[in-house]
């Protein structure tokens, strides 16, 4: 080795040519060694991974055999389906809408005195509804807070 190979080594910090080799080899193994760690690392995520992503698919799987009807989730009584109108007040007052129609293709429809007045088709005289579930208190049944449609689900009796 030369003078001035000696000389570059010296200034980066080896003693000798052999030194730099020794911490050469070193600096190898502790790379080698990582490298073994994080292929290590990755196959363990991998594998998590792998994993999760099983348990997604068979729940993924059950929420749709659940969702359209292939699986059901729970065994429950029969139930009728009801189309209502409801009148919030503090409290609830509830109509029930003949099976034959839809509210949302009335003309129009309001709750006032706790009675559902639905004018079904323009130019026809209005109808009125007594609540099936009606709010206790009387004074309070002028105006409703809000008047909205939904459902109301009943569990049907068996009959022996």
């Amino acid at each position: 080795m030369s003078t001035a190979e000696n000389s570059e080594l010296t200034k980066r910090g080896f003693k000798s040519w052999q030194h730099f080799e020794e911490t050469w080899d070193r600096v190898e193994a502790s790379g080698r060694a990582c490298v073994e760690k994080l292929r290590s690392t990755i196959m363990v995520k991998e594998e998590l991974l792998k994993l999760t992503t099983e348990k997604f698919k068979e729940q993924l799987k059950e929420e749709n055999e659940i969702r359209f009807g292939l699986k059901d989730y729970v065994a429950k009584p029969p139930e009728r389906k009801y189309k209502i109108v409801a009148a919030k007040y503090v409290l609830y007052s509830k109509f029930t809408i003949p099976d034959d129609r839809d509210i949302e293709d009335a003309h129009a429809y309001w709750v006032k005195w706790d009675k559902l007045h639905v004018i079904w088709s323009e130019g026809q005289e209005k109808e009125e509804y007594e609540p099936y579930d009606a709010a206790d208190q009387m004074e309070s049944w002028k105006r409703p807070d809000s008047v909205f449609p939904g459902y109301y689900v009943d569990e049907v009796e068996e009959c022996d």
